[in-house]
């Protein structure tokens, strides 16, 4: 009796439970297709995080030279979450303004000085970094 087919009539209530099922087995699907494409990105983000730290390898013999180089990177590296608070800010901005929304701008106003100020740090990390890795103690 499990084995049997379900005879699939013409009226509405057989079709709507066979678009159910049809539907949750679709759902499951996309699940799996998100689970690949998650997976697939962190092996993507896991190469290219080796290959950029190929440089390093064999970039600076002693640890001064090298403390510099990562101080530099980490500079650059902190321009890509400043560049975006700015973009979003903008964005919110014009939106709040043109509703009139008063807190919305204020938030708005806070993230955009957030990508401010976080474009200055990097400004001054890239420019101190010599001075910061002199502060490195190479003696062991």
């Amino acid at each position: 009796m499990p084995n049997t087919p379900i005879p699939v009539n013409k009226d509405s209530k057989t079709r709507r439970s066979t678009m159910k099922s049809n539907a949750v087995t679709t759902n499951g699907k996309n699940r799996i297709n998100r689970m690949k494409n998650r997976v697939s990105y962190a092996g993507a983000m896991i190469s290219l995080a080796a290959a950029g730290m190929l440089p390093l390898v064999n970039a600076a013999s002693d640890s001064k030279g090298l403390m510099e180089m990562v101080i530099k990177i980490v500079s650059r590296l902190i321009l890509i979450p400043a560049a975006i608070l700015c973009c979003v800010g903008v964005v919110q901005y014009a939106s709040a303004h043109s509703d009139g929304d008063g807190p919305a701008q204020k938030k708005a106003v806070n993230f955009i000085a957030s990508g401010i100020m976080l474009a200055a740090l990097s400004v001054i990390l890239y420019g101190a970094a010599g001075q910061f890795s002199a502060m490195v103690n190479t003696s062991i």
